[in-house]
């Protein structure tokens, strides 16, 4: 959770990144969860812009013991790196965005057993994370917003932390550490009203050395504990994108670089997987897309499927410049979503994963490259 992988670093590639999406349950529209995202990031290069925000490197990240000033992090390591943090929040009614958009210095602090650490950016404001397995903490306090959020176990399959990587040739790949779902507590205040809230939340932690390409991606989390995602990762037409249209004449002809989908049942406590997925888009009223998503396992069994109503719209756009005289460009757009269907179908037998209870989920949809 809270070393970075130095080893295998790549100039002008490697990305490293903290990101935490937390859906926040709406009393007024259950269907319709009120979402935070807060990333904290670094990037092996000199410069990137970020929303048209330049970030400049100032020094390389460097790892070193943790020594008796560190306090309770005391016999273990820390790590100094300078990034961003980057946050939106949709309250409801309305997408603040950017929420956070800051350059800071970084102090990451991990204990001796590696399970406890804490992030902590320098900054006017405060946006830290700090834990370890039994319990995250997230505090954000800025411009009359404070915010304080607990993290907690959920089930055994959603709370598990999970590592994944993988190379491609020599040191390019990526590894990933993710937590599918967590409980989710805590209170915002804003200018003097204060709310007890509750939800759920995803967590990723990852390292990429690789060009970033276009992709669709899901995550979904239903009351009773169940959870969907999909991803797809794709080249052709869509990487020559250069502006944050969500529509274009050149959003279509996608080569897939790899499709799977998963739906765990938690009363099952069963594990469907997909490996054909077809994505495809409409367009509402007020611009935002509809992604319907099909599913199907390899022996053509299984069958997921999904429709997915976007209310709202993030977007973050990162330009790095390379070779003088070229630049490339990354769309970074997500949407809050409503789940207008979900449907599981297993040999004669159909499920409507609606009936398990509300379903809360963000989609993602890039577009654009960066090399």
């Amino acid at each position: 959770m809270w070393d970075l992988n130095l080893s295998e670093r790549i100039e002008n590639f490697t990305w490293w990144w903290w990101w935490w999406l937390l859906f926040i349950k709406d009393p007024a529209n259950p269907r319709r969860s009120r979402q935070l995202m807060i990333l904290w990031s670094t990037k092996n290069v000199d410069r990137i812009f970020v929303n048209d925000v330049l970030w400049e490197r100032k020094t390389p990240v460097a790892e070193r013991p943790a020594g008796p000033e560190a306090g309770p992090w005391a016999g273990g390591k820390q790590t100094r790196f300078d990034g961003m943090t980057a946050a939106w929040f949709f309250d409801g009614k309305r997408m603040h965005e950017p929420f956070v958009l800051e350059k800071n210095d970084f102090t990451v602090s991990r204990d001796a057993s590696g399970d406890r650490g804490r992030l902590d950016p320098s900054s006017e404001h405060v946006l830290t994370l700090e834990g370890d397995p039994r319990e995250y903490r997230l505090r954000i306090k800025k411009d009359g917003w404070d915010m304080d959020f607990s993290m907690t176990p959920w089930n055994g399959f959603m709370s598990k932390h999970r590592f994944k990587a993988a190379h491609y040739v020599g040191k390019y790949g990526y590894n990933i550490l993710r937590i599918y779902g967590s409980k989710l507590t805590g209170t915002v205040e804003h200018d003097g009203a204060r709310e007890v809230i509750s939800g759920s939340a995803y967590f990723q932690k990852v390292m990429v050395n690789a060009p970033a390409t276009p992709w669709y991606w899901g995550t979904f989390h239903v009351d009773d504990g169940s959870y969907i995602d999909y991803f797809n990762p794709h080249i052709g037409p869509p990487m020559s994108r250069k502006t944050d249209a969500p529509r274009s004449r050149l959003d279509w002809g996608e080569l897939k670089l790899s499709k799977h989908m998963q739906f765990h049942h938690a009363g099952e406590d069963r594990l469907y997987e997909m490996r054909k997925l077809r994505i495809t888009k409409e367009w509402s009223a007020d611009g935002l897309p509809i992604f319907n998503v099909l599913g199907r396992s390899k022996d053509g069994r299984t069958e997921l499927e999904l429709r997915l109503a976007a209310y709202s719209r993030a977007y973050w756009r990162f330009e790095q410049k390379y070779l003088r005289w070229f630049n490339s460009i990354l769309y970074y757009n997500e949407y809050p979503v409503e789940v207008q269907k979900a449907v599981l179908r297993d040999g004669t037998r159909k499920l409507d994963i609606l009936s398990l209870g509300n379903i809360t989920g963000n989609c993602e949809h890039t577009w654009g490259k960066l090399l």
